[in-house]
């Protein structure tokens, strides 16, 4: 795993889904992203990043994950996190709880380039 490769991943934990910066996805992201954890009628791309991002944080304000490790091989990298939220919106059909929602922890393997633009699910 390249330096710069670990940087674009830990960057768009940290700005995009921390921070809700979606700005810096233009900059992280290919425009051919597929995102396979995708929710039900999520676009491809950046776009559909943005979107994911935005529903995400509208029904979770203070959502935050927390990296554990992030581990990888070439441009191969995943991490293993935990996200936390309280439900202050709707979403996927559910109205707010008000409730604390933990994620479990994941391993998601990206390829993440150096130079940006070319963070790409594995397939």
């Amino acid at each position: 795993m390249t330096a710069s490769a670990k940087a674009v991943v830990e960057r768009l934990t940290e700005e995009v889904w921390n921070r809700g910066d979606l700005d810096v996805i233009d900059e992280l992201v290919a425009e051919t992203f597929v995102d396979h954890w995708a929710l039900a009628g999520e676009r491809d791309g950046r776009e559909g990043l943005r979107e994911l991002v935005r529903h995400v944080r509208e029904a979770f304000p203070d959502f935050h994950i927390t990296r554990f490790e992030v581990i990888g091989e070439d441009n191969w990298i995943g991490e293993r996190w935990s996200a936390v939220g309280t439900h202050k919106g709707p979403f996927l059909g559910v109205p707010p709880t008000g409730a604390g929602q933990p994620a479990r922890r994941r391993v998601l393997p990206d390829r993440a380039q150096p130079g940006g633009r070319e963070l790409r699910p594995h397939r």
